[in-house]
């Protein structure tokens, strides 16, 4: 009798672990949820570079207060997280997505305190640049005509795109790079 009284605790015990666990699983989902939420919010680019596409039509505010924001977001997630989410409560995959998510917050803050690639880089300029428009092209799920109909288009395209092809092509005078003569148009 002892025996199934025991067995029966062990089984209750042990299922009352699963549920904790479960709730502390859920919980760590949507703070997780929810920051990236946010993230996408204040960094648009960030959002279609993970896939999400809903922040395509955005571009991120690169002004000193905004990139301030970040770090004080991330400072904000990092003090909040564990008072949100027990990880001792949590299934040895979800200690290790706590971890994970801890860890790239803190090099979050890490890297904002010491470097200063805004101020000191000129190259970060430019991958906002290339990836605002080369993501949209490569990684958007909508028909090919729809993403051309997407690009901003430059004052004046119609009035060059209309001289482009009109009467016939002039004799080249560029060396072919093959053989150093110059190159004739083909007779298409």
């Amino acid at each position: 009798m002892q025996l199934k009284l025991a067995l029966a605790f062990a089984v209750l015990f042990a299922c009352f672990d699963i549920v904790c666990a479960e709730e502390a699983e859920v919980r760590l989902d949507r703070f997780f949820k929810d920051y990236l939420e946010e993230l996408f919010r204040q960094q648009p680019l960030q959002a279609t570079r993970l896939g999400d596409h809903r922040f395509d039509h955005l571009l991120d505010d690169l002004s000193l207060n905004a990139r301030l924001g970040w770090t004080a977001f991330a400072g904000r997630t990092l003090k909040e997280l564990p008072k949100q989410v027990d990880s001792t409560k949590l299934s040895r995959a979800g200690q290790i997505d706590f971890e994970i998510f801890k860890h790239d917050l803190e090099t979050t803050l890490w890297l904002a305190e010491n470097t200063h690639p805004f101020e000191e880089d000129p190259r970060v300029y430019g991958d906002y640049i290339n990836d605002s428009i080369f993501l949209l092209l490569t990684q958007s799920t909508r028909p090919k005509e729809t993403k051309r109909g997407e690009l901003p288009r430059p004052h004046g395209a119609d009035s060059a795109r209309s001289g482009v092809g009109a009467g016939e092509p002039a004799e080249s005078t560029s060396p072919d790079p093959g053989n150093g003569h110059p190159t004739k148009p083909r007779g298409d």
